[in-house]
């Protein structure tokens, strides 16, 4: 499956916003579900704790999922436009002892839970 490009929980746009999440000081973390998540239900879920079918705590993925580092929040322009860009390190997963397997969404959330993309 190819990825795709991130789509921003709407209620995140309301915690940027209102400075429950800001990106350029809070600490962010990736976790991973199954097909059968509601990761995609943009519009409805807002915390991580919401998120369902989280892939199985097993052979070096942990639930707490992975932290991203080296976060930037640059705005700026381009041929006119206005432009924004929120970028980390690359995160992996080394699985140990087995296969990390189904993978068919990663969600970034902000460490007080609060979902992002």
């Amino acid at each position: 499956m190819a990825a795709t490009a991130w789509a921003f929980y709407h209620m995140a746009k309301e915690y940027i916003g209102d400075g429950t999440i800001d990106l350029d000081t809070d600490n962010f973390r990736m976790s991973l579900y199954l097909s059968t998540s509601n990761a995609a239900s943009v519009t409805s879920i807002t915390a991580i704790g919401s998120v369902t079918n989280q892939i199985t705590e097993q052979f070096g993925y942990s639930s707490s999922g992975k932290a991203l580092a080296a976060v930037t929040w640059v705005t700026g322009a381009s041929g006119g436009e206005r432009r924004w860009k929120f970028t980390s390190t690359g995160v992996k997963w080394s699985a140990n002892g087995g296969t990390i397997s189904g993978v068919s969404f990663a969600v970034i959330w902000a460490s007080g839970g609060q979902l992002l993309a």
